[in-house]
């Protein structure tokens, strides 16, 4: 878990499959998306050394990696290589990175 720890800010994502999932699976409208769509680009994690609650199922699956079962089929991977962190989420048949960089 400490590979996970520390501050994680975001480098990119994939903003327009990300809001063809929230459109579908969330009700939002695409111009609620649009507007917020600075706001997400502004987002970071912190995690700490001992993990962070999920009301989910998490597994380590590796060194660096690690999958979150949520409800609702939601499901977040998370694979680390050196100082960047690739979070695939997925639910249903939607699926979108994220990239994020640790201790920005």
């Amino acid at each position: 878990m400490e590979r996970f720890a520390g501050k994680w800010c975001l480098s990119s994502v994939e903003f327009e499959k990300m809001k063809a999932m929230y459109i579908a699976t969330f009700g939002k409208s695409a111009a609620e998306m649009d507007e917020q769509k600075e706001q997400w680009m502004k987002t970071y994690m912190e995690v700490s050394e001992e993990g962070t609650h999920w009301e989910s199922t998490f597994e380590m699956t590796g060194d660096g990696a690690m999958t979150i079962h949520s409800r609702r089929d939601f499901k977040m991977i998370f694979k680390i290589t050196g100082h960047q962190m690739k979070m695939t989420q997925s639910m249903g048949e939607f699926s979108y990175d994220t990239v994020y960089t640790k201790s920005c």
